[in-house]
Formats: C-alpha cells, sequence, structure tokens
C-alpha cells in the first residue's frame, strides 16, 4: 500500500503547475470515491473565479493587476470629490 500511495503522490507532483484543471479533477474525483463532499475555501474561491473567467474570457480591460488598481482607485477618488 505504501508503494501505491508513493506513486500517486510522484504522479501529483509530476502535474505541470500551468494544469490545475487535471489537480482540481483529481482532487474531486478522490473526494466522490471516498464519499467526501466538502470544499475548502480555497477550492471555492479557485472554483469562483474559473467560473468569472468563462463569463468575461480574457477581455479584462487591463494589461495586468498593477493598471487595473490604479485606474478602480482613480475611479474612487473621482467618486470621492464628486
Amino acid at each position: 500500500m505504501i508503494a501505491l500511495k508513493q506513486e500517486a503522490f510522484a504522479l501529483i507532483e509530476s502535474i505541470p503547475d500551468d494544469r490545475k484543471d487535471v489537480l482540481v479533477n483529481l482532487v474531486n474525483n478522490l473526494r466522490e470515491a471516498l464519499g467526501i463532499k466538502s470544499q475548502s475555501r480555497a477550492e471555492k474561491n479557485l472554483a469562483i473565479m474559473d467560473e468569472i473567467k468563462g463569463i468575461i474570457g480574457d477581455d479584462t480591460g487591463w494589461t495586468n493587476e498593477e493598471e487595473m488598481i490604479t485606474e478602480l482607485a482613480e475611479m474612487r477618488r473621482q467618486r470621492l470629490n464628486s
């Protein structure tokens, strides 16, 4: 049994960072097989982010997070000054 667990961990370690979807599917399948229904807060947040990305796609209007934060801060300043 220990060898099988080690093999499973080795397979998990080999999942590329850009293939988060594979790891999420694996964890969900393990939970289903074990009858575990709970989701961690991080997993719920990732699911929400995936849903949002599915809705808006890559059309965010900003080139990076800094640009987004700068624009939102400026909009807030303008509202407060009005």
